[in-house]
């Protein structure tokens, strides 16, 4: 039951980050967003594609940063289950 419920949270998880990343690209490059929302000049794409490898850049230096901890409290056992589970994609194995 525990494999289950890690499951639902991991991709509820993902789900959720990339929902929130693809509305932040529409949102600065007012792609897909209301007009009640946004109702400023759209922007130019390179502006969007500037502020996605911003954020992009922004979260994959977190995710470093934020991975230093597991592995000083748990040890062996925080990077055994670390080479198990996908970091970035659901379902996909660690090297």
């Amino acid at each position: 039951m525990g494999a289950f419920f890690s499951f639902l949270y991991g991709t509820v998880a993902y789900l959720l980050f990339l929902a929130t990343f693809l509305y932040a690209i529409g949102f600065i490059g007012n792609i897909f967003v209301p007009k009640s929302i946004d109702s400023s000049p759209s922007s130019p794409i390179g502006q969007a594609l500037l502020f996605a490898i911003g954020c992009t850049g922004y979260i994959l230096i977190g995710i470093w940063f934020e991975e230093r901890d597991p592995v000083a409290q748990f040890g062996d056992r925080y990077l055994r289950y670390r080479r198990q589970v996908g970091m970035l994609v659901p379902g996909r194995r660690g090297p």
